[in-house]
C-alpha cells in the first residue's frame, strides 16, 4: 500500500496476492513440516532496483550454495482469462517436465513464458530480471516465477480487494505449493541455460513478494 498525494494505492493485486499466497503456504508448512526446508522472504524496494533481494543475496541467512530454488509470486490472482504464467523453465529446462505435470492438474490455465530474450520471443516481455528472482538467477540459483500479465488497474488506486478472484487466489496457492513439492523431488541441482541478454536494473513490473527459497 502507498499514498501519492490524495490517492491511496491499495496494491491488492500487486502485490497483496503474492503476500497472501506466501503467508498461506508458510502457515501450512508450520503445521506440516516440509523437507527440504523453506526460507520465506518478503523483499522490499523491488521497484528501486531489486534492493531487498540483492541485500538478501549479499548476506543470506544460509550459504548460497544450499539454495536450491527461488519461487517468486507476483500478481497471482486477477486475470479475466483465468490463466497464470510460469517463467523460468527456459533457463532451467529440467524443471519443465515436472511443472508440466503440475500444470496439467490445475483448474486454471497455466502458461509457460516471459523468460526468453525479447528478440527470441517475438517481442513478448522478458521477466527474467524484472523481479526479485533476478539476483538469484544472477547467482545461478534456479527460479520459478508466477504471475499474470498487466491489467487495467495496474499501478493505479483502483487496484482494490473487491476485484480479486478468491478462487483464482486459492488455485495459485495450490499451484505454488505443488511446484515446490515437484522441484524438491528433483535429484540434482539444476543447470542454467545461459543466453546473451542486455543487463536490466530490475523493478519493471512493480513491488512484489517472493516465496523465499528452497534449500537443497
Amino acid at each position: 500500500m502507498a499514498i501519492n498525494g490524495d490517492d491511496i494505492y491499495n496494491g491488492a493485486q500487486d502485490n497483496a496476492t503474492g503476500v497472501a499466497v506466501m503467508l498461506e503456504i508458510a502457515a501450512f508448512c508450520k503445521k506440516t513440516p516440509f523437507r527440504p526446508s523453506i526460507v520465506f522472504a518478503a523483499f522490499d524496494a523491488e521497484e528501486r532496483g531489486l534492493q531487498g533481494s540483492k541485500a538478501f543475496m549479499v548476506k543470506p541467512p544460509i550459504p548460497k550454495e544450499r539454495i536450491g530454488l527461488n519461487v517468486n509470486l507476483d500478481m497471482v490472482s486477477r486475470n479475466d482469462k483465468r490463466e497464470i504464467f510460469i517463467s523460468g523453465t527456459y533457463h532451467y529446462p529440467d524443471l519443465k517436465a515436472p511443472l508440466d505435470q503440475v500444470a496439467s492438474r490445475a483448474p486454471i490455465r497455466v502458461l509457460f513464458g516471459h523468460d526468453k530474450p525479447v528478440a527470441m520471443a517475438g517481442g513478448v516481455e522478458d521477466w527474467t530480471n524484472q523481479s526479485d528472482h533476478g539476483p538469484f538467477h544472477a547467482e545461478k540459483i534456479p527460479f520459478v516465477y508466477f504471475g499474470v500479465e498487466d491489467h487495467a488497474d495496474y499501478h493505479k488506486p483502483t487496484d482494490t480487494a473487491d476485484k480479486i478472484d478468491p478462487a483464482g487466489l486459492a488455485e495459485a496457492s495450490r499451484l505454488a505449493w505443488r511446484t515446490a513439492r515437484a522441484a524438491a523431488d528433483l535429484p540434482d541441482r539444476l543447470e542454467v541455460v545461459r543466453v546473451a541478454q542486455k543487463p536490466q536494473g530490475g523493478g519493471g513490473r512493480g513491488s512484489r513478494a517472493s516465496l523465499g527459497t528452497i534449500p537443497d
